[in-house]
C-alpha cells in the first residue's frame, strides 16, 4: 500500500500540567494555579488501539462513548511521558 492509499490517522497532543496550589480545593469552587508542563500526552485514531497500559485513558474513552456513542475506530493514547515506574507524575 502507498503513502497516498494508506488510510489517513488522526492525532493530537496536549501539554501535561503541573497543579501549583489548590488541587484539591477546586472540588469545592474554590481558584487553583496551574501551569502546563513540556511532557504531553498523544492520542492517535486507528488502528486497534492501546489502552490497556494506561487506566485513566480507557477511563475516559468510555465516558467519551457514553455521551457521543461507540467508536469503531481504535484509539491510542500515550501519556507514558506523564508517567515514572508506574507513577503518574
Amino acid at each position: 500500500m502507498s503513502a497516498a492509499e494508506a488510510p489517513a490517522v488522526l492525532g493530537a497532543s496536549a501539554p501535561g500540567k503541573a497543579m501549583l496550589s489548590g488541587e484539591y480545593a477546586v472540588l469545592y469552587g474554590a481558584p487553583a494555579i496551574v501551569a502546563a508542563v513540556q511532557l504531553r500526552a498523544e492520542a492517535r485514531w486507528g488502528g486497534d488501539g492501546d489502552l490497556a497500559r494506561f487506566p485513566e485513558a480507557a477511563a475516559a474513552r468510555r465516558c467519551a462513548e457514553a455521551a457521543a456513542g461507540a467508536v469503531r475506530a481504535g484509539l491510542s493514547l500515550d501519556v507514558s511521558a506523564l508517567r515514572s515506574g508506574g507513577h503518574k507524575l
